[in-house]
């Protein structure tokens, strides 16, 4: 189990790291934030399915077809795990030695957006307070790279229940292994 879960785990975070180093060339000069959040959001789904391939090679490979309900989320999970830390990692770098302008330049674009909009002047003004509250808050590669991983692992983990109750086949889950780790592979 754990063969499966390292190698759908890299295969996913490599698909999400490579899907967002290219989100900023493609998002356009000047940057369109809106355009690199909808290629981020769509790389992380993207690098995800291999969740539900890892699942399904599990259960085919290793378990004859037959799939308890548990299993597959712990794979899944596992997945999820080592696919979001890359994206932490890769977020971390881009951050602190890629971009470091990047909080920057992101919250300056969410308050001319802000601007630009139809709100009362009270309500741009809290708003753009929100903002420069979260640009402080945000300011650490670390925080940022924490933040991505927590993210992509939490929607991990709803894509890995759906997996599962998907390939679910056969078999209880009574007196089911639950520590994938201990498994010998």
């Amino acid at each position: 189990m754990k063969k499966t879960v390292l190698k759908y785990g890299i295969i996913g975070g490599l698909i999400m790291a490579v899907c967002f180093a290219l989100s900023v060339p493609l998002s356009g000069d000047p940057v369109n934030y809106d355009t690199m959040e909808i290629i981020g959001y769509g790389s992380i789904i993207l690098s995800l399915i291999a969740i539900f391939f890892g699942i399904k090679s599990y259960r085919d490979q290793q378990l004859g077809g037959c799939l308890p309900f548990r299993k597959g989320v712990l794979i899944g999970i596992g997945i999820s795990a080592i696919a979001s830390a890359f994206l932490g990692v890769y977020t971390f770098i881009h951050i602190a030695w890629i971009d470091p302008g990047f909080v920057e330049s992101y919250s300056a674009w969410e308050v001319e957006k802000i601007e630009s909009g139809e709100m009362a002047a009270n309500e741009k003004q809290k708003a753009i307070q929100e903002i420069e509250e979260m640009k402080v808050a945000y300011a650490s590669p670390l925080i940022q790279g924490l933040v991505m991983y927590a993210t992509v692992f939490l929607m991990g983990i709803v894509i890995s229940l759906i997996s599962a109750a998907i390939l679910k086949r056969g078999g209880g889950d009574k007196g089911e292994e639950m520590n994938f780790l201990a498994e010998s592979t």
